[in-house]
């Protein structure tokens, strides 16, 4: 099955149009980060470089290390900058201008397993970071469910700042690829769902040394039970990250996380529900598995998720009486080859839907005329005018209603 993904960016021009919320505390690691022992996950120590600001946020998870970087050497090699490092692992964090906050993550492997190769039954190390979004705990605003999304921004720039990958006899690049994910928990949080807790994890690839650009990637991850989402790398990011150049990762999330709900449940996971409203983004996590012989090492910044309602909001009633319209996602998404699009109303109005191309153009209209208040549904076939099936691209689903502004949909057609 090929996936094609089609970006709609949202036009929201209605009054009292919602706006977006920042979903990640701390995204610059200013406030440091709480360590966590590699073998028992209880809290070690703290990787502090800003002593005036409030305790950590952020986790720092060291599983499978023969070491842990609580303790290792500190330095600050310039102003506003502090690097941890010891054999196996490193840590650096600072200011590197004057509204940009850096953190480079790196392993040497080839130190963790001594030189030699593991083997498929053996455990590898995982140098990670991690935030709760919206469990119990939550420091931040929490993630609204998804139903109630229009977008689920996800932004970061990465640079490749090591890369030593040692290719001998005994290496097998199905167990011994060193990665760098960023992966976000899609979880059902309603507590009177039978299927409360369980989750899902929606990645988003920054560097796999076995591919310029990773592809989609679904499988069970065999240690927690939980299927895993990776997005193909093309979709998020305009080119590789192999040269060592900053690269700018930039998605709109919230149409692969209902994408991913779609396959985990045609496969027979989470189906205690089937219902969006029961899924929030619990968490993330981001940095390295590295199964190999690697010494690698990746710097970030301008990290951000950021959760819109504002297609949701729709136009909002205001004191002239405009009706109120709310977008509600399309289903399923992704598709193929129909979809469909469901609104609601207040009061009665007149609604115009089409379907545009990348290029602006009309290709197909699914409803030009009045509605009475209410719920409606309008079906989309993947047709332009003459019935004819539409080509792979971008495609905007545009709702005008009593003439006044314009919302999209974001859609993702399956072939």
């Amino acid at each position: 099955m090929r996936i094609i993904i089609l970006f709609v960016t949202a036009l929201i021009a209605w009054p009292h149009a919602g706006s977006g919320q920042e979903l990640i505390s701390d995204p610059g690691f200013q406030r440091g980060v709480n360590v966590k022992h590699p073998a028992t996950g209880e809290f070690q120590g703290t990787l502090v470089w800003d002593q005036t600001l409030p305790p950590p946020i952020w986790d720092c998870v060291q599983w499978n290390s023969i070491s842990s970087i609580v303790g290792a050497p500190v330095d600050s090699p310039a102003p506003d900058w502090f690097r941890w490092e010891n054999t196996e692992k490193s840590v650096e964090m600072g200011q590197s201008g004057a509204t940009v906050f850096d953190l480079l993550l790196g392993v040497d492997s080839v130190s963790e397993y001594g030189g030699v190769y593991r083997t498929v039954s053996d455990p590898w190390p995982a140098f990670l970071l991690e935030q709760r979004l919206s469990e119990p705990g939550t420091q931040g605003p929490g993630c609204p469910p998804l139903s109630d999304l229009a977008s689920l921004d996800f932004r970061m720039d990465a640079r490749l700042t090591l890369a030593e990958i040692i290719v001998a006899a005994g290496y097998d690049a199905n167990i011994h690829a060193a990665q760098y994910s960023v992966y976000f928990i899609v979880q059902n949080l309603n507590p009177a769902s039978s299927g409360y807790g369980k989750l899902l994890w929606l990645g988003v690839p920054v560097y796999d040394d076995r591919y310029e650009m990773t592809p989609l990637y679904v499988a069970l991850d065999v240690a927690t039970g939980s299927m895993i989402y990776r997005i193909a790398q093309q979709d998020v990011a305009p080119v590789s990250l192999h040269d060592g150049t900053w690269v700018s990762y930039s998605v709109d999330l919230l149409p692969y996380a209902m994408a991913a709900l779609q396959e985990v449940w045609s496969r027979g996971y989470l189906t205690e529900s089937t219902d969006f409203a029961d899924y929030r983004i619990g968490g993330l996590n981001l940095g390295w598995e590295v199964p190999g012989l690697s010494r690698v090492a990746i710097t970030i910044r301008n990290l951000s998720l950021v959760a819109d309602l504002s297609g949701i909001s729709g136009v909002a009633s205001d004191d002239m009486g405009t009706p109120k319209l709310q977008v509600l996602p399309n289903y399923p998404n992704p598709f193929n080859p129909t979809t469909t699009i469901p609104l609601f109303l207040d009061k009665g109005t007149s609604v115009r839907l089409s379907i545009c191309n990348i290029r602006g153009e009309v290709v197909r209209v699914l409803h030009d005329g009045f509605l009475d208040a209410g719920r409606h549904s309008f079906v989309w076939h993947g047709v332009d005018h003459g019935n004819a099936p539409v080509g792979s691209g971008l495609y905007h689903a545009i709702i005008q209603a009593n003439g006044q502004g314009q919302a999209a949909r974001k859609m993702i057609l399956l072939k």
